[in-house]
C-alpha cells in the first residue's frame, strides 16, 4: 500500500524498501503522496550550516549499521538536496501558524521530483507565535519535514528525531524499542488463534468493505489536498473522561470521530441517508522496533466498525467500546501485519486489484507523543505538527476535496470531534467546566509550555498523538 510508489517512476534508483518490509505499490489517479509531514517550531536563530551539518553526520555515519539508505549510492552523498529554503518562498516572510497549514496544505500532493531523493527539511526563518505582537522580535522558526512513507512510520520517525536528531531527546510514555514479556502459553495461544481465525476474520472483513457505501468514499482523488489543525485539547479532559466513563482513549477518540462524521454528512450532503454505521481503518504498531535503529514500517491496520446515527452521547461510547474491546480480543492486527508483507510480494500487476479492494474511506491514527520537551539544533522545539506534545492534543486530517470541500469545512470537522469530547465529558459530569480540559484559544503557546510541563512533573501523564485522514482509500500521507 504505501511502499514501492517511487519504484514506478524511478525504477531501481531508491532503495526503499526490502522485502521484509514489502508492501503493496500502485499507481494512483490524482494526486496522493506517500509522504509523512509534519513540522516542528523551534526557539532560536536559524543556522542552514549547522542543520545540514547534523543531518549529513546522521545520514553518513555508519549507513550498514543505521539503514538510511536516502540517496542514490552511486554518487556522493549531498545534504544540501535534501535540506534547504522552502521552495519558491520570500524568506523574509513571518509566517504564523495558519499560513504553515497552509503551505502543508500545498506541500502534500507534491512528488519530490526524479533528481531528488524521497525526503525533506525544508527551512521557514520566520514564525511568530500565537501570542506575539507584530513589533516583538522573532525568535522562532520552523522547519517542514517530508519523508517518504516506505522509509518508515510514524513511530520509527519519532525515534529518528529521538535517538540521532534531538539534543536532548523527549521523554516516551513507551519505549517502542521493547516488546512483551509474555508467557509461552501465551504466545501459543495468540498464535493458535492467528493461524484459524485470523484467515477466516481477513476475508470477512474485505466482504464487509466491499459492500459498504458511504458518501466518504470516492471513485478517483483530485489533484490537491487540503490540511487542517484543531483547537487544543488538554490530556486531562480524556483521562477524566476515561475513569468517568469505565471506557478507554481509543474507544473516546472513534466515539468523537463517528460523531463529527455524522455532523460533518447532515451539513454537506442534507439529502443522503446517513448510514447507521461506519468503517474506519485503524491503524496499529507491532511490537518492538528493531534495535539495529533502521527506519522500517511496522504498522499494522484493521477495521472498527462504530455506530454513526446514535446520537446519545453515553450509548455511542458504550457501543464504541464494546467494538474496540471486540477488536483487542481478535487476532486481526496481527494476522494483517504477516499479510500487508506477503501480498507485498506478490507481482506488481496484482497490487491495483487487492488495493482497491482493501479501501476504506477514514484512517485513525492514534500514537503515543513526547512527554516531555525536546531540544533540537541547539534550540527548544516546542511543537511537531502531527501529534502531541507535553499534554496538548491536536486533532489533525488531510482530506482529498472531493470529500470534505475546503478548509473550512474541514477545520469545521475537527472543531466538532473536540465539542464531542466535551459533550460526552459533561454527559458523564454534568460539571465538568469546558475550560478544565480545552486550553483557551487565548493563550500564548509559550503559557501552554509552561502550564503542561507543571503538569508532566506532578503526575507525569502520558499524552496521545491523533492523526486520521479522510480520503478515498487508506493509501494515505501518515
Amino acid at each position: 500500500m504505501l511502499g514501492l510508489e517511487c519504484n514506478y517512476y524511478y525504477p531501481g534508483r531508491y532503495e526503499l524498501a526490502s522485502g521484509k518490509t514489502a508492501y503493496l505499490g500502485v499507481k494512483l489517479h490524482g494526486s496522493s503522496k506517500s509522504y509523512i509531514h509534519g513540522y516542528k517550531i523551534i526557539r532560536g536563530v536559524p543556522d542552514m550550516n549547522r542543520i545540514c551539518a547534523k543531518l549529513q553526520e546522521v545520514f553518513t555515519k555508519t549507513s550498514d549499521k543505521f539503514g538510511y539508505f536516502c540517496w542514490d549510492k552511486k554518487v556522493p552523498f549531498d545534504v544540501t538536496k535534501h535540506v534547504r529554503l522552502l521552495d519558491d518562498f520570500d524568506p523574509e516572510e513571518i509566517v504564523d501558524e495558519a499560513r504553515l497549514v497552509e503551505i502543508c496544505s500545498k506541500l502534500a500532493p507534491r512528488d519530490c521530483g526524479e533528481e531528488m531523493p524521497q525526503w525533506e527539511v525544508l527551512m521557514i526563518p520566520k514564525f511568530r507565535m500565537a501570542g506575539e505582537l507584530e513589533d516583538e522580535e522573532i525568535t522562532h522558526y520552523a522547519l517542514i519535514v517530508r519523508i517518504h512513507h516506505a522509509y518508515c512510520d510514524g513511530i520509527s520517525y519519532v525515534l529518528l528525531v529521538n535517538n540521532f536528531l534531538a539534543d536532548v531527546p523527549g521523554e516516551l510514555p513507551i519505549d517502542p524499542t521493547k516488546g512483551f514479556n509474555n508467557a509461552v502459553w501465551i504466545k501459543v495461544y495468540i498464535w493458535a488463534k492467528i493461524l484459524t481465525v485470523g484467515p477466516m476474520n481477513f476475508f470477512t472483513n474485505l466482504g464487509m468493505l466491499l459492500v459498504t457505501k458511504s458518501m466518504y468514499g470516492v471513485e478517483r482523488y483530485s489533484l490537491s489536498k487540503i490540511f487542517a489543525k484543531s483547537s487544543v485539547v488538554g490530556m486531562d479532559k480524556l483521562r477524566k473522561l476515561r475513569l468517568a466513563s469505565g471506557t478507554s482513549v481509543t474507544s473516546i477518540t472513534i466515539a468523537a470521530v463517528f460523531a463529527a462524521l455524522n455532523k460533518t454528512h447532515l451539513r454537506l450532503w442534507p439529502g443522503k441517508p446517513v448510514p447507521k454505521t461506519l468503517h474506519l481503518a485503524s491503524v496499529g504498531v507491532m511490537l518492538p522496533y528493531t534495535e539495529e535503529k533502521r527506519l522500517v514500517n511496522q504498522f499494522t491496520m484493521w477495521p472498527y466498525t462504530a455506530p454513526l446515527k446514535v446520537d446519545d452521547p453515553k450509548k455511542r461510547l458504550a457501543k464504541t467500546y464494546e467494538e474496540v474491546r471486540r477488536c483487542a480480543s481478535q487476532p486481526d492486527p496481527v494476522f494483517d501485519f504477516y499479510m500487508q508483507r506477503a501480498l507485498g510480494s506478490l507481482p506488481k500487476f496484482l497490487h491495483k486489484i487487492l488495493f482497491n479492494l482493501s479501501g476504506t474511506p477514514i484512517m485513525l491514527s492514534n500514537v503515543p507523543g513526547y512527554k516531555t520537551s525536546v531540544k533540537l539544533l541547539e534550540g527548544d522545539g516546542i511543537g511537531i505538527s502531527t501529534q502531541s506534545y507535553c499534554g496538548r492534543i491536536h486533532f489533525s486530517a488531510i482530506s482529498d476535496p472531493k470529500v470534505i470541500p475546503n478548509a473550512t469545512e474541514l477545520r469545521m470537522f475537527l472543531e466538532e470531534i473536540v465539542n464531542q469530547i466535551d459533550i460526552m465529558a459533561k454527559a458523564y459530569s454534568p460539571s465538568e467546566d469546558k475550560a478544565d480540559g480545552l486550553l483557551a484559544l487565548g493563550q500564548s503557546d509559550a503559557e501552554k509550555s509552561n502550564l503542561h510541563k507543571m503538569r508532566d512533573a506532578n503526575d507525569n501523564e502520558a499524552t496521545i498523538r491523533i492523526f486520521f485522514v479522510i480520503i478515498q482509500t487508506i493509501y494515505v500521507s501518515g
